[in-house]
């Protein structure tokens, strides 16, 4: 919804109109104004979008971690990390947008790292590969932000290292949801 009321403009031309997926990063919906100095309908939505997905994601950490894991420490690991990872997101909107996605990146590390390693004990191979994808792409993205090279493909990786983490969690929990792990 926020990206169909982002009234446009991006860091590469400032004078587009609407939100460009190719051009815009998911921050850029965050803001009161948006870059082409226009005031954002969107932003409000935008904001909520990500609370309600950080707050999803916790409990997704929480669920998983008391599903999978056996062994007590890797189990709080996997939830206190992945929420903490989360609640630090929660506040990517804000002046301190640089220092949140290091900090919440740290902690998600530890987070997927756990289920990893959890699930390398068992048969799910297409989780496990998945798992690895997301490590890699999340390190790719930090490598992106932090270092400024290849900037140019960040508005699109960041996107597609979103949709396959989402699809990593939900292949994940429909993999949990059989009858042996119920």
């Amino acid at each position: 919804m926020s990206t169909y009321l982002y009234p446009g403009g991006s860091y590469n031309n400032s004078t587009t109109i609407g939100y460009d997926w190719g051009n815009n990063y998911f921050c850029d919906l965050f803001s009161n104004i948006s870059v082409n100095k226009v005031p954002n309908p969107g932003s409000l939505a935008a904001k909520v979008a990500v609370l309600v997905l950080c707050a999803t994601l916790s409990l997704f950490f929480i669920r998983i971690a008391s599903l999978i894991c056996r062994n007590f420490i890797w189990k709080r690991i996997i939830s206190w990390s992945g929420s903490v990872s989360m609640l630090f997101a929660c506040f990517l909107f804000t002046p301190y947008h640089n220092i949140i996605i290091l900090v919440s990146s740290i902690f998600g590390v530890f987070a997927v790292l756990g289920i990893f390693r959890t699930l390398l004990l068992t048969n799910f191979g297409f989780q496990k590969f998945g798992a690895t994808l997301c490590l890699l792409l999340l390190a790719f993205n930090n490598y992106v932000y932090y270092s400024s090279q290849y900037l140019a493909i960040l508005p699109i990786l960041q996107k597609v290292t979103l949709l396959f983490v989402l699809m990593w969690v939900l292949s994940l929990n429909a993999a949990l949801n059989k009858p042996k792990y119920n």
